[in-house]
Parts: structure tokens; sequence; C-alpha cells
């Protein structure tokens, strides 16, 4: 899986269905949200740094825990 790849499928998420509270309609800004609990949603350009720099291939999966 190429870098592009990664980037255009990260930017086809709807962060939204992962935040539950006031911040819900801040999901598309690119940087960390709280998600309660004192924990946070990761800023996307990182989630997506990160995973490219694990040059994952086609056949493979990323599951990001913060």
């Amino acid at each position: 899986m190429g870098h592009q790849d990664i980037l255009k499928f990260a930017q086809s998420l709807d962060r939204s269905f992962f935040i539950d509270n006031e911040y819900k309609s801040c999901a598309n800004l690119n940087e960390p949200l709280p998600i309660g609990y004192g924990q946070t949603i990761s800023q996307p350009s990182l989630v997506v740094e990160m995973s490219q720099l694990l040059c994952p291939d086609s056949d493979r999966s990323v599951l990001e825990i913060g």
C-alpha cells in the first residue's frame, strides 16, 4: 500500500462516527479531540504519518490505538 493510498483512505473516513459529545461538529479538523474519560481521538495527519512509516503491504491492516 503506497503513501497516497493511505492518505486517500484516511481522507475517506468520517471521524464523527467516533465522537459522541459536543466536539462531534469538529470532527473534520486536523487536531486531536476529546472523546471522554480523559481520552482523545488522534489528529488525522499524525495517524496517516504513523501508518505510512509502517509501509504496510496491501494485504495488511493497521489498527491505531491511542
